[in-house]
């Protein structure tokens, strides 16, 4: 997991998936940590039209075009829902925040894409940059 986490973190463009404007949730603290970073980041979320100054994206069906790691802070029934709309294949990487995820949902993303990290947190694996 340690070499897929250094593989993603390596790539500069990421989408948050599930963005927020609220200061107190996880799709914000996410977002302005990888920004403060210096990534290159899109959040994506029906809810806003822009947050910390980056226009936001309504689905990750709306993306440009471009290679990036996505990482999840939306629920796993959102998360599926998107598995219809989207190719996840073409991520480098998909980066499963704690609670977004369970087994079946790790192993239905693995079937798709093998670059799939689950059960650790951007906010800890970032801390030390």
């Amino acid at each position: 997991m340690k070499e897929k986490i250094e593989k993603a973190l390596a790539h500069k463009k990421w989408v948050v998936l599930g963005a927020s404007a609220n200061k107190e949730r996880f799709g914000y603290k996410i977002l302005k940590r990888l920004h403060e970073l210096g990534y290159e980041v899109i959040p994506v979320s029906p809810n806003y039209d822009e947050i910390l100054g980056l226009p936001v994206v309504k689905s990750l069906s709306d993306l440009p075009e471009g290679e990036y790691v996505v990482d999840v802070v939306v629920n796993k029934e959102i998360l599926r829902s998107e598995f219809e709309k989207v190719d996840f294949s073409k991520f480098k990487a998909i980066f499963l925040q704690p609670g977004t995820w369970d087994m079946d949902v790790v192993r239905d993303l693995k079937d798709i894409n093998p670059e799939v990290i689950y059960n650790r947190c951007i906010l800890v694996e970032t801390n030390h940059m």
